[in-house]
């Protein structure tokens, strides 16, 4: 048992320095979390981006902070498995780019999608009826990544049938459903989760540069229904 302590805790700390200052700042915004009020101040929450408050900064903070101890294991995960699985094929700057267009392009589409609703219905307190926070998002990404990565590849073996890495979206998707409808999780982390899955194969498959010049992923093996 303590040598796979010791081989865990080498695993940790051989982490890229990058992904350790991402966690000690999603570890310090959620214990500013206990605070109270900080949320309207870290969250993206569609009211306070408008005037007149313009709190344009939590288009930001969102990404380190977390309120649910729940969700920051969640987070923290996400960061490791890009540490730890995707820095071989991508480098440093490429899964920042991929990190901050997925994470943050899924809570604006959310946000927007809100801030539509309260629109039509002619009802402003939607807009500050949800916060947005976390990597949720990102972690949709992820699944996509490892889809693209390793596709085929077997993951669990039941007798019912075999579950590979491509199903891996599917499968957390249909998760954070069963989440949703027993009332374990809220519609807001299912919708930016689903949202990140769409935009990362998006990215991933049509506009993604590679070295050669060339654009996007076309084998046919990530097709989004494949």
């Amino acid at each position: 048992m303590s040598n796979n302590s010791a081989v865990r805790c080498s695993k940790l700390c051989s982490c890229r320095w990058q992904t350790k200052v991402v966690w000690c700042l999603q570890l310090l915004c959620y214990f500013i979390s206990y605070l109270p009020g900080t949320d309207s101040y870290f969250c993206i929450i569609g009211g306070y981006l408008l005037p007149p408050h313009f709190r344009l900064w939590t288009l930001l903070t969102f990404s380190f902070y977390n309120y649910s101890l729940t969700f920051l294991i969640l987070d923290m995960l996400t960061v490791y498995l890009m540490d730890k699985l995707l820095s071989n094929p991508y480098n440093w700057v490429e899964l920042l780019r991929f990190s901050v267009l997925v994470n943050l392009s899924s809570a604006i589409c959310v946000t927007t999608f809100y801030l539509l609703v309260s629109l039509v219905i002619f009802d402003k307190n939607i807009l500050y009826s949800y916060s947005i926070c976390g990597l949720i998002g990102l972690l949709g990404g992820v699944t996509v990544l490892g889809r693209q990565m390793l596709s085929d590849k077997l993951v669990v073996d039941f007798p019912l049938g075999k579950v590979r890495y491509k199903h891996i979206p599917f499968v957390c998707t249909l998760f954070f459903a069963v989440l949703f409808g027993t009332g374990f999780c809220g519609g807001v982390p299912l919708s930016i989760f689903v949202t990140g899955i769409f935009i990362a194969w998006m990215y991933l498959r049509f506009f993604q540069r590679h070295s050669n010049g060339l654009h996007g992923d076309v084998n046919d093996s990530f097709t989004f229904a494949g």
